[in-house]
């Protein structure tokens, strides 16, 4: 594909790609302990961070997350407060699942590929092209009719330079490998409308649709709402409910440490391997 051609159909969600990165989202993950964890594992747990990102210590900018963990160690060492905290959880895994940086599509590129491709499902409109032209790489899924990728890279850039090229929306689009996972993640949650519907409107008929959601959008909101939490001024609230503002304020207070600092506190979430392939596949609470 021709360099021009190839900066049409790419697109980015920030320039900050590290912010895109896997990273704790709740009280137990920050603290580094599973929701098994007795009261002595928890205390022991919070004992040995503060001592490693204490704002004396470490700086000014590890002074958000000594805060939460202040919060988490009061929240986990209540029986009550911790109940109410599990409950909380618990319905916002099942809402919005886990963000683990574990891209849904497959890997066949090389170790040193810094791009992949991504579909709209929003956008795309079922036609097929895309699959029918890299069948390696492309498939249709079941539950909605949309094209998806299923394997990065699977048949040669020509080739799929080709199928993306083919679609008749333009919903397919080259992204940062750093970010695929993330794109693919917001991408379960937003709504698509059905394809009929879809196809009747680009018809002239049923006039203009509602605007649909946009997964490039929704990742642009999730990675400032990290950098919002990571600010120096931001304020912890006194919460007990972990819900999206929690975890944004968790891991943009995380991302905002040095980073060998996270790689020697936090190694499960910082070592080479999950910078290419995602965060450690951990048990935290019913994310299995």
């Amino acid at each position: 594909m021709l360099a021009e051609e190839r900066r049409r159909y790419s697109r980015e969600v920030s320039r900050d790609g590290a912010t895109a990165a896997p990273a704790p989202d709740s009280y137990y993950t920050l603290l580094r302990v599973e929701p098994c964890a007795t009261a002595a594992d928890i205390k022991s747990a919070y004992r040995a961070l503060q001592k490693q990102v204490h704002p004396d210590l470490a700086g000014a900018t590890a002074a958000r997350l000594s805060s939460l963990l202040n919060l988490a160690f009061e929240t986990l060492s209540d029986e009550n407060s911790r109940a109410a905290y599990d409950d909380a959880l618990r319905a916002w895994r099942a809402t919005v699942g886990t963000f683990n940086g574990l891209p849904v599509s497959g890997w066949a590129g090389t170790d040193v590929d810094t791009d992949a491709v991504f579909v709209d499902e929003c956008r795309c409109i079922g036609c097929g092209k895309c699959a029918s032209v890299a069948a390696s790489t492309f498939t249709m899924e079941d539950e909605w009719g949309r094209a998806r990728v299923l394997t990065q890279w699977a048949d040669s850039r020509d080739l799929i330079g080709e199928a993306v090229a083919t679609c008749p929306v333009e919903c397919i689009a080259y992204v940062k490998r750093a970010e695929l996972a993330l794109l693919e993640y917001v991408m379960k949650s937003c709504h698509r409308e059905n394809i009929s519907i879809m196809t009747r409107r680009r018809g002239g008929n049923f006039g203009v649709g509602p605007p649909g959601d946009d997964p490039f959008q929704s990742a642009a909101q999730f990675i400032a709402a990290r950098q919002r939490s990571a600010l120096p001024d931001a304020r912890a609230d006194r919460q007990l409910t972990q819900n999206d503002e929690l975890a944004a304020a968790i891991a943009g207070a995380w991302l905002a440490l040095d980073d060998e600092l996270r790689a020697q506190t936090w190694p499960e979430w910082s070592s080479d391997d999950m910078k290419l392939a995602g965060a450690p596949r951990r048990s935290e609470f019913l994310g299995r």
